[in-house]
């Protein structure tokens, strides 16, 4: 299913659900769903959704649903309540999944029809310039994504424009060589974030992937396998 979330007045909020649909189809189905939220002022709570719509007392300025991403369902505010969000995932206010999970709402919905993509874009541009693992992972493959599925439109130079920015600090701060106490998720990103650029034809990745393509060929240095798959690339 996927719950929206809109702000009803300054003491409730309506939440309402659905069937998600990428699609554009629309169903009858309803889900019992355990709706966690996590409120601006920190408070969680819990309720059981099992109608259409239901309306959730709270004068607090936003709320994160889906607390801890334990359920399973997309989550579609309204727009003020994203810009709050956006500003709480700024201020590092929202724990790491809970950013991710509301960046990853967004790409769906994007798939869906129901969110533009120029409208995504502007968001990560805004809210997600300084974030760690899983957003940076899944914003790399989501930015990859869209890059080539808007292959000879217009936007697809807005994509490339925001997926070199943000690759390109991602590189910075990884750098090419896997440290010894690296965790497999940034040598994984590294990897990521290596391909992305090179496929957007950042020159700086493209000359130093092919010294390390001419290394691989003279088998005389060592080039970390991690590496090679884009390499190759």
């Amino acid at each position: 299913p996927i719950v929206t979330v809109h702000r009803r007045n300054t003491e409730s909020v309506d939440v309402q659900q659905k069937r998600f649909s990428l699609l554009g189809k629309k169903h009858r189905e309803l889900w019992q769903i355990p709706f966690r939220y996590t409120t601006a002022e920190g408070t969680e709570d819990q309720v059981l959704l099992s109608s259409a719509q239901s309306v959730l007392k709270t004068s607090s300025s936003w709320l994160k649903a889906n607390t801890g991403q334990h359920g399973f369902y997309r989550v579609q505010y309204d727009k003020r309540m994203l810009v709050q969000l956006g500003e709480a995932i700024k201020s590092n206010s929202l724990s790491a999944l809970d950013a991710a999970g509301i960046e990853n709402d967004l790409y769906a919905l994007v798939l869906a029809g129901v969110c533009s993509l120029r409208d995504y874009l502007a968001f990560v541009k805004q809210y997600y310039s300084n974030v760690k693992y899983p957003s940076n992972a899944n914003i790399s493959y989501h930015l990859g994504s869209f890059y080539r599925v808007t292959a000879g439109k217009s936007i697809q130079d807005d994509v490339k424009a925001l997926s070199l920015q943000f690759h390109q600090r991602l590189l910075r701060e990884l750098g090419w060589e896997r440290r010894t106490d690296e965790k497999n998720t940034l040598t994984i990103l590294r990897s990521m974030t290596i391909v992305n650029l090179g496929l957007m034809g950042d020159t700086t990745v493209l000359r130093k992937a092919n010294e390390l393509f001419l290394q691989i060929k003279s088998g005389k240095d060592q080039v970390d396998s991690n590496l090679r798959g884009g390499v190759y690339l």
